[in-house]
């Protein structure tokens, strides 16, 4: 550790008074360990195609950024691997990531789905660059009915992410329509 002439610590990180935790509700929609996976059905054609989407990476550390002082910030970060080309067109994985209190970026391929502020909590009706939060209806998909929905239009299409569960559906504006059929999560 290191130490002044007084013995008394040095903060690393001058200026920084306090942190902004992420709420473990916002987490829950979003972030899961490694090891858990779900396999999607795109139900837009007759043909059987998949995907299986499995979490590679993930951790959780602190920002000591000059734009948030004096507040250090909690940050998530989740990789997702994709099996298949057809959903993962613009490359196989698919990172999300906390960087401002309450606020997801999911960067697909080298690119944003939406804005860098895909998510955001609490779930407020409105929107954020190019990401729009339209309800929290139920919704019905071929593995059940989910609730808790946060229902995001995108530049990309439309996404349907439930609580404890994730993305359990996806409209793209190219015509096709992935929806989850089995998963399995580790919290």
């Amino acid at each position: 550790m290191n130490t002044n002439c007084d013995k008394e610590p040095i903060n690393p990180n001058p200026g920084f008074t306090d942190t902004l935790f992420q709420s473990q509700e916002f987490l829950d929609y979003w972030y899961f360990q490694e090891g858990s996976w779900w396999v999607y059905k795109r139900t837009d054609t007759i043909a059987e195609i998949y995907d299986t989407a499995t979490v590679t990476e993930n951790w959780k550390r602190f920002i000591f950024s000059k734009y948030a002082m004096p507040y250090s910030i909690e940050r998530y970060y989740m990789d997702v691997y994709h099996s298949s080309k057809y959903l993962a067109k613009d490359g196989q994985n698919i990172n999300y990531e906390s960087n401002q209190q309450g606020m997801l970026s999911v960067n697909y391929g080298g690119g944003y789905l939406g804005s860098r502020n895909f998510f955001w909590w609490p779930l407020e009706f409105t929107y954020v660059g190019s990401t729009t939060m339209i309800d929290s209806i139920a919704i019905n998909t071929i593995s059940g009915t989910y609730y808790n929905i946060a229902h995001i239009r995108s530049f990309k299409g439309y996404y349907w992410i439930s609580k404890n569960f994730g993305l359990v559906k996806l409209n793209s504006y190219d015509g096709e329509t992935w929806e989850l059929i089995s998963h399995h999560l580790i919290r």
